[in-house]
């Protein structure tokens, strides 16, 4: 058996599952999501916790197994903690700014790069942290800057699954 698809998924208070025809439901205190599970698992809800069984060992049905485990317990976490995606940006130079439903970030280009955030997704950018910090680099100035991730690529990727977007 899948060690991903096997592991039952609990439901924390204030979650909770209902299932019609392989369609999972979650409520819970960050919304309510939706999604047509492969009919070929076998989903049960027991003892607040939802449990996926696969019928056989053939490919196919291994395969489903952990995807189908791993698509239900994201839907569990989404309505109970919500989705956060954490970008770390340094650089010499760079600054990102939050002016209401903007992000308005300087990095490195001529001219500053102005993100509007879709309905629902909200935006934090935390106060500034010294550069020294262990297991950082350090930018040296007249070096090229580093960034963790391409920032926009990043945002605009996530923007539809995440509710909130910090920058550190």
């Amino acid at each position: 058996m899948s060690r991903i698809g096997k592991a039952p998924i609990p439901l924390p208070t204030g979650v909770s599952a209902e299932l019609r025809d392989h369609e999972l439901t979650v409520k819970g205190p960050k919304g309510e999501l939706s999604r047509r599970l492969p009919a070929e698992m076998e989903i049960a809800i027991a003892d607040n916790a939802i449990v996926v069984r696969r019928p056989s060992d053939s490919k196919a049905h291994r395969s489903l197994h952990g995807l189908t485990r791993t698509l239900a317990a994201n839907m569990v976490r989404g309505v109970s903690e919500g989705y956060v995606k954490a970008l770390e940006l340094y650089g010499v130079g760079f600054r990102v700014q939050l002016q209401g439903q903007r992000l308005n970030m300087q990095l490195g280009f001529s001219h500053p790069v102005v993100f509007d955030l879709l309905e629902g997704i909200t935006a934090e950018v935390e106060a500034f942290v010294d550069a020294v910090q262990k297991n950082k680099p350090v930018p040296v100035p007249g070096e090229e800057a580093v960034v963790t991730q391409t920032i926009l690529d990043a945002v605009y990727k996530s923007a539809k699954l995440a509710r909130e977007v910090r920058i550190r």
